[in-house]
């Protein structure tokens, strides 16, 4: 045999083993680099799902930031109502305060007014009793009086009547007797003179009995009783005068209550924090007060829309949905499928490509 086709051979045999060595090498190299990207997708699915992780980390924590806000909200809704309720009780004390006081003046004013209207009514008692008594003394002692007067005139007609009786007898006598006559006629100037002096005297006595009675009248406290009780009608009036002001008073004090019960009530109303308060007491007030709420609300919806926007946090909710779970389960088997092989293997259900099977190499061949 030729030593040159022998050496042909030689080196057709070494390329051969050199061949396999070389595809056997070029098998676990492919083997490695698919371990490797297999190594490479589990990594990438547990950055995955580490980034979901902390997705979902990041939404729980927006959540709680959203809950301690609402806590907030909430606790500043009772405190205000609170506040409000504490202070709309402080002025409706104020104004029951303020309407007792009213009222106690006012039953005080009336208590006044009763016992200044017994005082009166025991002044004019006491002036009437003093009237009567004055009026029944002067009315006994003008009485006596009169007795008197007509005794004394009774006595004086008497005298007067018996006179005319003598001037009566006597007058044939002073028909016949001219002296007879004479001193008949000047018996009967003195008769009539002393009827005269005696009706003068009866008129002088009742007279006297007028000016006694009058004295009796101002010594019996007429006069003064009179005086009393214009005095005690003057203090009536004046009484009466300051129970109508009194009463007035009372009712301007409970008007100006009633207003600064108004007033309070309408200071609530124009308060702005009370308005406030009272608008959070409301339904609507829970708008009002789940601002700050809100306003968290909207900032944890933007960090999501910023992950919902970023591609590697959509990537990596993918990983974390059940595609990208699937995904990782796979390589988890395929990894496992290797190691029981004695390698790093193939994923499952991965089947070996038609150019795998063909692949042939060559070194070119040298030159003879």
């Amino acid at each position: 045999m030729d030593p040159k086709i022998e050496k042909v051979e030689k080196e057709l045999e070494e390329l051969r083993k050199e061949q396999a060595a070389t595809k056997k090498e070029l098998q676990e190299m492919k083997g490695r680099a698919e371990a490797i990207q297999q190594n490479h997708q589990v990594i990438k699915a547990l950055l995955a799902r580490q980034a979901g992780t902390e997705a979902l980390q990041a939404v729980f924590e927006a959540r709680r930031v959203d809950d301690q806000a609402y806590q907030e909200v909430r606790r500043r809704h009772f405190d205000a109502t609170a506040a409000y309720q504490d202070e709309l009780m402080a002025r409706l004390r104020q104004a029951g305060q303020a309407g007792t006081e009213a009222l106690q003046a006012g039953t005080e004013a009336r208590q006044a007014g009763t016992e200044a209207r017994r005082v009166d009514d025991q002044a004019f008692e006491e002036v009437m009793r003093k009237h009567l008594d004055a009026n029944a003394a002067w009315g006994a002692d003008f009485m006596a009086r009169l007795w008197q007067d007509g005794q004394g005139g009774t006595e004086a007609r008497q005298a007067g009547t018996e006179a005319l009786h003598a001037g009566t007898e006597a007058r044939p006598a002073r028909i016949d007797n001219p002296l007879a006559q004479t001193m008949a006629f000047m018996n009967s100037l003195g008769g009539y003179k002393q009827a005269g002096q005696a009706g003068t005297e009866a008129r002088q006595a009742g007279t006297e009995a007028l000016q006694a009675g009058t004295e009796a009248r101002q010594q019996g406290g007429f006069d003064e009783a009179l005086q009393e009780s214009s005095l005690a009608r003057m203090l009536a009036l004046k009484r009466a005068d300051q129970r109508r002001q009194a009463r007035v008073e009372a009712r301007q004090a409970e008007a100006e209550a009633r207003q600064a019960g108004t007033e309070a009530r309408q200071a609530c109303t124009d308060n702005p924090l009370a308005q406030t308060m009272a608008h959070m007491n409301s339904f609507g007030g829970y708008k009002q007060a789940g601002q700050v709420g809100t306003e968290a609300r909207q900032a944890a919806t933007e960090a999501r829309q910023a992950r919902t926007d970023n591609p590697l946090a959509q990537t990596m909710a993918l990983v974390n949905s059940l595609g990208g779970q699937r995904q990782a389960n796979q390589a988890d088997q395929a990894n496992q499928a290797g190691k029981r092989r004695g390698g790093p293997g193939r994923p499952v259900g991965v089947k070996r490509d038609a150019k795998e099977v063909s692949f042939r190499f060559f070194r070119p061949v040298k030159a003879l």
